[in-house]
């Protein structure tokens, strides 16, 4: 038995037609030249609010190049044939347990803080916390990246202490900036609006105060680094920023130990270059002793895939004692088509105490494509997406953090004019928000895949299977999440086959991301509202 779920768009409103009992505000769909985007407005916030299956049922969500968001079926498992003509499988092995997974968000820049506070209607900045971080009927975000004074989406690079200069003594370092502070302040209303009290803070820098550094300028270059008579201050200004945080009540997961230090070389914006056998001298002999006691976690690298072999072979050469202090290996995905994911299943078998996150991706920057900044509806942009997390989420990667929440119709705004994509962009009368596929795609994940759940075994096969990629999860509540992505211009038939569960047999759209949601040991009531 299986029920299909649609909306209907009527003059006073909009009617849902579902056996589901519930019922949840669609996608506004507008078409714009790249493809689809859902509006929101004062008068309209979409949401993403699902049933829950019961007994034999399963849930299929799906979203695909054409105009569907999020829409879903609702069916039973059975013990049924295969596909004859074309026979893709999906063997589901529940026995066969991987890495637990930390969660999934994204930044929450200066940029963020200041379009939240000077554009956004009440009614539309509910809306926007809602949609990320309400567990019922949002993304179900857990996780936020900030940065630690000015980073490039800003309207100025800054840091804490700039003034005096070469004052190691953080005598002006006393409290939080109010740039901080106004951010702080939106963070704890999200928590309230969305009912979400579950979100942890990774930290980053982008740089210290200039005068800190060799040449004395904000920008990157490998003659511009951190003096060394500055190591022991640079450790405590990441200190005093995680105890001001704790005070105004912000739950501090990790910090890491500089953003792209590598990369930085070329960067002329804020931001501290590193070689890696001073990096590591510095977190083996500073930072980590200094953190102690802080039940902070210290994550390094925070930079893309393809650098990772060199620098942390020397980082070890550096001290090796630099990794007794580090729990984690953060990673962006900017250049992952230059070294394969195998690196990071090596990573692990060196590494197995670390974990491997990923924590900065985003579409449109100068540096990766002719088509720079927003592209209202590209579903390509989404099905890169798609096989980054795919691709990471099967090689160990436990939590990824995308980039900024939401950007303007420019991309930005950013003090270097750095115009890049977003999930969310804001209409350019500041009125409105457009959810880009990007939005929907992160959301099957997070929504899905809550905090605490573990990869499990999903293997494929078929005459379709080059096609098809796919992750599956165990939840906390013994639910099972089946993430599948149908690459084919057409539709694909496929059998998903749980050893302790069943079988059932689905239809992949064509270009669509799947969220195939179901219960391990429930057992239908004799009331559908109610399961177990």
């Amino acid at each position: 038995m299986k029920w299909k779920v649609f909306f209907v768009w009527i003059v006073s409103g909009i009617s849902l037609s579902s056996v589901a009992l519930h019922t949840r505000k669609p996608c506004k769909i507008i078409k714009t030249t790249y493809g689809y985007v859902c509006e929101n407005s004062d008068n309209y916030c979409d949401d993403l609010k699902m049933p829950e299956p019961c007994g034999d049922e399963y849930i299929l969500v799906t979203s695909s190049k054409n105009k569907h968001r999020f829409i879903y079926d609702v069916g039973t498992f059975e013990n049924g044939a295969d596909d004859k003509n074309c026979s893709n499988v999906i063997e589901i092995d529940q026995s066969e347990m991987y890495q637990e997974i930390r969660g999934f968000g994204g930044a929450y820049t200066t940029t963020i803080t200041n379009l939240v506070n000077d554009y956004l209607s009440p009614k539309l900045r509910r809306c926007f916390f809602k949609s990320y971080f309400s567990h019922t009927i949002g993304a179900a975000y857990t996780l936020l990246r900030i940065p630690i004074g000015g980073s490039d989406f800003d309207t100025e690079p800054w840091a804490y202490n700039m003034y005096p200069e070469n004052d190691t003594n953080l005598s002006n370092f006393t409290r939080l900036n109010h740039r901080d502070i106004r951010r702080n302040a939106q963070i704890k209303e999200m928590m309230c609006v969305s009912k979400n009290q579950d979100v942890k803070i990774l930290g980053g820098t982008w740089g210290p105060p200039k005068s800190w550094k060799e040449l004395g300028r904000w920008g990157g270059g490998t003659d511009n680094q951190l003096k060394k008579e500055f190591y022991q201050a640079w450790a405590d200004y990441h200190l005093r920023w995680i105890n001001l945080m704790k005070e105004d009540n912000m739950n501090i997961l990790a910090i890491s130990t500089g953003n792209e230090p590598k990369s930085a070389a070329q960067i002329t914006s804020q931001i501290l270059s590193w070689n890696p056998d001073d990096q590591s001298r510095w977190i083996a002999k500073f930072l980590g002793p200094t953190l102690i006691g802080s039940n902070v976690e210290i994550h390094a690298f925070d930079e893309n895939r393809d650098l990772a072999p060199d620098w942390l072979n020397r980082m070890k050469q550096g001290d090796e004692e630099a990794f007794d202090f580090v729990s984690a290996f953060d990673f962006h995905a900017y250049s992952d088509k230059a070294l394969g994911p195998e690196y990071l299943d090596q990573l692990m078998e060196q590494y197995p105490d670390k974990e491997i996150w990923y924590t900065e991706m985003c579409f449109g920057a100068f540096f990766m494509t002719k088509n720079i900044g927003p592209r209202l509806g590209l579903w390509k942009r989404a099905e890169e997406l798609i096989k980054i997390l795919i691709e990471n989420l099967t090689h160990w990667v436990v939590g990824y953090i995308d980039w900024n929440l939401m950007l303007d119709h420019t991309g930005g705004p950013s003090y270097i004019n750095n115009s890049i994509d977003a999930p969310i962009i804001l209409s350019k009368d500041k009125k409105k928000m457009y959810k880009q596929p990007l939005f929907y795609v992160m959301a099957h994940f997070s929504k899905f895949i809550p905090a605490g759940s573990t990869r499990i075994d999903a293997k494929i096969s078929g005459c379709m299977s080059d096609k098809l990629l796919t992750a599956a999860f165990l939840q906390p509540n013994k639910k099972i999440t089946v993430i599948i992505y149908n690459d084919e211009l057409r539709s694909v038939g496929l059998t998903v086959n749980d050893k302790t569960k069943g079988k059932v047999n689905i239809k992949l759209e064509p270009k669509s991301i799947n969220t195939l949601v179901y219960d391990t040991n429930c057992k239908r009531s004799k009331s559908r509202k109610k399961c177990c």
